[in-house]
């Protein structure tokens, strides 16, 4: 119990700190200048992928070599950043999306092709090929994958990221908003749901296997509360907040999905 509580003490202290550095009083006068002539194409929502044994980013010989890297590590697209798979990151979820992802097989040149809702025509009309790929009029396949928008809160700065799931991640998925929708607060009418984003989860990395191979997968725990009397959570909570509202409206969009592509092997990974 000591443990946990110390556990808990550590990750209040870390949060508190977010995002904290001290402004000049004119630097924030000018808050957002420079960003006028932006819309949502001019910005890139980092990827939070699990680099594996044949990512290019852990191969010394590749140009995306990063060093440092190695497998089971998490991996951010646009900071390019890497933290131990052990340590995980507190990440709290916003919004969900779930999406087919169209792609060009490998051995036919490979590439994305374009994202298509769950009731579009083009996955309604798709049939499972002889792999078990779920496979469009064209031959090109779908990849069923969620998305989970969060914001990633370190010591130095709160990101906007997305976690895509699919193939055996899937379940992974599913346990968390299971896990999600299964909290309850106790409210001035009795119990209620609260949003998403009121709590904070850790994303650590664990080995995986199946008769295809090896890999490293997610693993999600619930951290801890928001505690909305503390001004740094609050903070955060309103961040989240907007953040949502941006995803809900298509503000923020997932971005190509090609830049997890990057962080693959040429040969499939299992998963």
């Amino acid at each position: 119990m000591a443990k946990k509580q110390a556990a808990i003490e550590e990750t209040n202290e870390l949060v508190r700190r977010s995002n904290m550095l001290p402004a000049s009083p004119l630097m924030e006068e000018d808050a957002g200048a420079g960003t006028g002539n932006a819309g949502a194409e001019s910005y890139s929502i980092p990827y939070l992928v699990v680099l594996q044994k044949g990512s290019p980013q852990c191969d010394p010989s590749d140009g995306k070599y990063i060093d440092g890297a190695k497998q089971g590590q998490l991996f951010n697209t646009v900071t390019q950043e890497c933290v131990d798979g052990d340590k995980g990151v507190l990440v709290v979820p916003v919004e969900f999306l779930r999406a087919y992802t169209e792609w060009v097989d490998r051995n036919a040149g490979g590439g994305f092709r374009g994202m298509h809702q769950v009731d579009a025509d083009i996955v309604k009309l798709a049939q499972p090929g002889p792999s078990g790929r779920l496979l469009t009029e064209s031959g090109n396949y779908l990849n069923d994958t969620r998305y989970h928008f969060c914001l990633i809160v370190t010591d130095e700065r709160i990101d906007q990221a997305v976690l895509s799931l699919s193939s055996t991640q899937i379940k992974k998925s599913k346990q968390w908003m299971t896990q999600m929708r299964s909290l309850k607060l106790k409210g001035k009418n009795g119990l209620f749901t609260p949003p998403t984003f009121s709590h904070v989860y850790r994303i650590t990395t664990v080995p995986e296997s199946n008769e295809k191979g090896k890999w490293y997968g997610i693993k999600v725990v619930l951290e801890r509360p928001l505690i909305l009397t503390d001004e740094l959570d609050l903070q955060i909570y309103q961040i989240a907040k907007a953040f949502r509202e941006q995803v809900a409206t298509g503000t923020a969009k997932v971005a190509d999905p090609g830049a997890i592509a990057e962080t693959e092997s040429s040969e499939a990974i299992p998963f």
